[in-house]
């Protein structure tokens, strides 16, 4: 992660871009399981009373007798500590000085794509609430 911090000074407005969003891509966690696409495949046959024990009776009900039998549940896979991860890498990055790059970066790079994309990067951490 050092390294990042000395590309981030390059005379090419595309490595410095390329060093945000990787910056972004560490910080950043998707807001929704849907957006995550995430799940987990448990077959009911080694499992066959799951259904019973996370209660969908609804669900079970809603089936018409002429629905093929379930035989594979899916379930939304969301690690709880996912945003505790980026919220440690982000600590790390801090420690490093790449906060305060990106500080400058948004204030006095030449690039007005590098601008954005550190003033979004910013706003990312800022909701990590560290």
């Amino acid at each position: 992660m050092t390294a990042i911090l000395h590309h981030m000074d390059s005379q090419t407005d595309n490595v410095r871009i390329g060093c945000v969003w990787t910056i972004i891509n560490l910080i950043v966690t998707e807001e929704t399981l849907e957006a995550r696409g995430i799940f987990l495949a448990i077959p009911l046959t080694l499992y066959p009373n799951l259904l019973l024990s996370i209660d969908y009776h609804s669900y079970l009900s809603s089936l018409s007798s002429t629905s093929p039998p379930i035989s594979l549940l899916l379930l939304p896979y969301f690690p709880l500590t996912l945003l505790g991860e980026c919220r440690a890498r982000a600590v790390q990055l801090h420690e490093l000085g790449i906060f305060d790059k990106l500080l400058l970066m948004k204030d006095s790079d030449t690039s007005l794509d590098v601008k954005e994309r550190a003033k979004s990067a910013l706003s990312h951490l800022e909701g990590l609430q560290l």
